[in-house]
């Protein structure tokens, strides 16, 4: 174990000189074959595959798919349960500031229902960038990627990615979830006006999924188990 910075993180020795020393364009050296693990350590480490080498030459392990789906699944139940209470505080406390009418018009009004959740929506986004930017700048850490035991790293060396990384990885994310799924989701509809068809609506969903699947599921084939969020911002997600 050797600490970088306010980490630490699992390194072993450099890379072989077959492998790249220097990472450009935000893309880490990777190798299949890890360093020499310690001695009386994981005595079949040399065949596991998962490691990068960060720009410094250090090698370190990276975090599985399933520890960052759990991690991910874990971050958005707390952020339901934030747009649950601020909806919950909304509704209580709404008409009495202003922001919403009284209860009984909601009923009666769509756009008092529509208001009250832009409220909230609005206020989760909030609470998002503080959740997920300022936990990923200062610590590199979510709650869920805290009981996953994953970290989010610069490719460069290894320390916390800083503000500027953190609103590049939350940004990518968001402007595929809110810009282009409604987009395509609109224009996928247009075409499908003239099908008469109760399972119209399956390909619009799909397709309305589709561009934060791919976001995140680029990791899934990539060897640096980059997401695109990743490759934008120049991080990786490291095992701890």
């Amino acid at each position: 174990m050797r600490g970088t910075g306010p980490f630490i993180l699992r390194r072993g020795s450099l890379l072989p000189s077959a492998c790249p020393s220097i990472i450009e364009a935000n893309e880490p050296a990777m190798s299949d074959t890890p360093p020499p693990p310690p001695e009386g350590a994981y005595p079949n480490l040399q065949a596991a595959k998962g490691w990068a080498s960060l720009g410094n030459g250090e090698v370190v392990e990276l975090a599985h798919a399933a520890a960052r789906l759990a991690a991910r699944v874990l971050d958005v139940l707390i952020m339901v349960v934030v747009f649950i209470t601020l909806l919950i505080l909304v509704i209580r406390y709404g008409p009495d500031t202003g922001l919403v009418d009284e209860p009984s018009d909601w009923l009666l009004d769509v756009d008092a229902v529509l208001r009250i959740v832009a409220i909230a929506v609005l206020a989760v986004m909030l609470v998002g960038i503080v959740y997920e930017v300022a936990l990923t700048a200062t610590r590199g850490q979510t709650l869920g990627k805290m009981a996953t035991r994953i970290r989010v790293v610069g490719i460069d060396d290894g320390s916390r990615p800083g503000w500027g990384r953190s609103i590049m990885r939350w940004t990518i994310p968001l402007v595929a979830q809110i810009v282009i799924s409604p987009i395509l989701t609109i224009i996928m509809g247009l075409l499908l006006s003239s099908v008469n068809s109760r399972l119209v609506w399956v390909p619009m969903i799909l397709l309305g999924w589709a561009p934060i699947l791919v976001v995140y599921g680029f990791l899934t084939w990539d060897r640096a188990r980059q997401g695109l969020h990743d490759k934008a911002a120049g991080t990786l997600v490291i095992k701890v």
